[in-house]
């Protein structure tokens, strides 16, 4: 009998809350997570175990650096590891405009909490599962 590989994902973001709902939205549907609140956490985490796909907050802060350094790491995972699937997430709508994935060479953008609305969770589930699946 075959068994199938479990995925591994790394969520990436500097806020506790959503690390720790995706973590465990992930870990419901069976996923290995791992998590990481910056992007030298990620740039670690990334260079010493085999990812499938990474959730990261567009606008990851850095308190130490004073910057925004989620499309940094977009660029590193895209420019060593390139078959890594990634979904950017973003809390801030102005991020959503045409050709941003091109452009970021990103995999899916998914907005964290759409305007009068709530996180959906079975749209990021599905999402996950067809990035897995390509």
């Amino acid at each position: 009998m075959r068994q199938e590989k479990i995925a591994r994902i790394l969520v990436v973001d500097d806020q506790l809350k959503w690390r720790n709902a995706l973590q465990m939205i992930l870990e419901q549907e069976g996923y290995t997570v791992m998590t990481a609140s910056d992007f030298e956490s990620a740039c670690i985490l990334l260079d010493s175990c085999d990812f499938d796909l990474v959730t990261l907050d567009v606008r990851l802060v850095d308190d130490r650096a004073f910057n925004v350094q989620g499309l940094g790491l977009l660029q590193r995972i895209k420019r060593f590891q390139p078959e890594i699937k990634v979904i950017i997430l973003t809390g801030y709508p102005e991020n959503i405009r045409e050709g941003f994935l091109e452009e970021h060479k990103a995999d899916a953008l998914l907005l964290k909490v759409p305007e009068g609305a709530r996180f959906d969770k079975i749209a990021f589930q599905q999402l996950v599962k067809t990035l897995l699946s390509s």
